[in-house]
């Protein structure tokens, strides 16, 4: 990797980069431009080698990014419901970008996930990357300068690290993830509806027609969003479940038990035997089996030119819960003016 990235192409007047992070065992190139991940090797059992998250053909289209392959989202991921909320007294109105809905979703239409980020090059060597980004005051609706940092890097367990950081200069919400669609087999092997998957909760944030969380917590236990035990994502996917119908599948946060840096999910290739086991701080993940991308791509193809299905590639979003600076009840993510908001995920590859 050179000290300033492989250039790619400009936007603007801005370079848009990619830098190459390996162990030796996994890699990741990564893309300045919304942070996107744009390929993830590793190995399976045979030691065979496979880029398991979807993507585009060209790099341009991460210019656009119109199914947030493998981009950072922010200010706030995920919904906002209506497209405002209210904080010390006062109302602030987003962009209402809700899929044809009232509502904000990942940030706005022009989101952090579109944004060229600059490269902090002291930090950055063949397994660390840092990138920043500043957000002015009211872009896209949101109170604060916000200054961010993300840091990638590449552990010793064969993991692709993620670590967020912000700053305000007034109280403000902060929700960052990233949108990574993986398929553990290879981004082109078809469906993910074999991949076995656990997830340490009990509770998902059941949603409306608009994606939108009702408030309630609900109990996974003898429903279709029961993976507290492992099982395949096609087992229940079709169920007579109106969750599952109002989504087209799986498109739901689930409430990561404990606190601190945990276990949130497992989810296992039975043929290529790729497990990825996914850590996190955060309160939530949205589980996402890309019921929608057969539309997003009706008239294109994805890298080497593979025609991406419904059911091509599943997300772990870890986030804090949708909607909640509007749902008092749910775990806060409002980041006060001076102090630091700080996150990181995990994402760890073995073999079965």
């Amino acid at each position: 990797m050179t000290s300033n990235g492989v250039f790619m192409y400009k936007v603007g007047r801005q370079d848009v980069r990619l830098y190459h992070l390996t162990n030796g065992v996994i890699s990741a190139d990564i893309l300045n431009m919304g942070g996107a991940i744009v390929r993830l090797l590793v190995p399976d059992k045979n030691g065979k080698k496979a880029d398991i998250i979807l993507g585009f053909r060209s790099m341009q289209e991460y210019s656009s990014n119109r199914c947030h392959f493998g981009c950072l989202i922010g200010r706030f991921a995920n919904r906002i419901a209506n497209g405002y909320f209210e904080l010390n007294g006062k109302r602030y109105d987003l962009v209402n970008n809700n899929m044809g809905y009232p509502g904000t979703i990942h940030g706005g239409i022009d989101g952090w996930h579109l944004k060229v980020w600059d490269v902090v090059e002291e930090e950055t060597d063949d397994r660390r990357l840092t990138m920043t980004y500043h957000s002015p005051d009211m872009e896209n609706g949101f109170p604060g300068n916000v200054d961010v940092k993300m840091v990638y890097s590449i552990t010793d367990r064969n993991g692709l690290s993620l670590e967020y950081f912000a700053k305000s200069d007034k109280d403000t919400y902060v929700n960052m993830t990233n949108h990574s669609s993986f398929n553990m087999a290879g981004h082109g092997s078809g469906s993910i509806l074999d991949h076995i998957v656990t997830i340490n909760a009990d509770y998902i944030t059941p949603a409306d027609e608009a994606s939108i969380p009702t408030g309630e917590l609900r109990p996974v236990k003898g429903t279709a969003f029961d993976f507290t035990s492992p099982k395949p994502i096609g087992q229940d996917i079709r169920a007579d479940d109106e969750q599952l119908k109002l989504a087209g599948g799986y498109d739901h946060n689930f409430c990561i038990k404990g606190e601190g840096y945990r276990w949130c999910a497992t989810v296992e290739d039975p043929k290529e035997g790729r497990v990825m086991t996914c850590y996190t701080t955060c309160p939530g993940v949205q589980f996402f089996t890309t019921n929608g991308v057969s539309f997003a791509f009706q008239d294109s193809v994805g890298k080497d030119g593979v025609q991406y299905k419904n059911n091509a590639g599943f997300c772990l979003e870890t986030q804090y819960y949708p909607d909640s600076p509007n749902k008092p009840q749910f775990p806060s993510n409002l980041l006060k003016a001076g102090e630091e908001y700080y996150e990181q995920t995990v994402y760890e590859f073995t073999c079965k």
